[in-house]
């Protein structure tokens, strides 16, 4: 009899459904059970055309904003390189900065981008997702759980928790990134995203290449293993 190998470690497990009843708690049962939708990369949600000006890129930006519920949120977009960029900002294995989320003194919160990565769309998306992301926790991050050194891991689980998971973990991998949660990890927190949202894992298996779909079946298989954690996160629906 075949014996398969969890896709992610019992510690790692336990972290994503511990980070994501305290950003159901934190953030809103009603926003996440009730408004929070599954994003993927159709015209249904992107409406914008093709396109690597800042004009295109604002565009794409407002509709992110729109999806994560932040789009009445006072936040300036700029290409990088105009303003700070030692805070939040998102690095991979590539050690390019992709975006920066920095809160001036004065004036509205400014996320960052780097104008090359529009020829990527997914990966613009999730670069966009991530600094939005910061600006989410934001307000909590004095007692967000783990602290500064989690602080990164937290923000990615933020962009896979507002609905984005599949841009993000599809975009990631196009352009060769890991981030700073681990592939593997980043599918275990997708398939808790689709078991707590009841949305039907056909929908999102399109959108992702061979590998990812098969990441993605293993993690599904592992999160149905710990069924009863996903009824208890399931009951924080009626607490707000």
């Amino acid at each position: 009899m075949f014996w398969r190998r969890s896709l992610v470690s019992e510690e790692i497990a336990d972290w994503v459904t511990d980070r994501f009843g305290w950003l159901v708690t934190t953030l809103g049962p009603a926003t996440f059970f009730e408004h929070t939708k599954l994003v993927l990369p159709t015209r249904s949600f992107f409406a914008t055309g093709s396109g690597s000006d800042e004009a295109t890129a604002s565009a794409i930006f407002d509709e992110v904003r729109t999806h994560m519920g932040v789009n009445h949120w006072p936040v300036r977009l700029v290409p990088l390189g105009t303003v700070g960029e030692d805070f939040g900002a998102a690095t991979y294995e590539t050690s390019q900065i992709a975006g920066t989320f920095y809160t001036p003194e004065d004036g509205p919160a400014v996320i960052t981008y780097r104008p090359g990565l529009m020829r990527t769309p997914k990966a613009f998306i999730g670069t966009l997702a991530h600094e939005l992301a910061h600006y989410i926790l934001a307000p909590h991050v004095h007692h967000a759980p783990g602290g500064e050194e989690e602080h990164e891991l937290l923000t990615d689980l933020t962009v896979i928790y507002a609905g984005m998971g599949v841009i993000d973990i599809q975009g990631a991998r196009d352009v060769g990134w890991q981030g700073y949660l681990r592939s593997d990890t980043r599918a275990y927190a997708l398939a808790t995203f689709l078991r707590l949202k009841d949305v039907d894992p056909d929908v999102a298996m399109p959108f992702l290449d061979t590998y990812l779909q098969r990441r993605l079946k293993r993690a599904l298989a592992q999160r149905d293993e710990r069924a009863d954690e996903l009824v208890l996160l399931k009951g924080m629906r009626n607490r707000g």
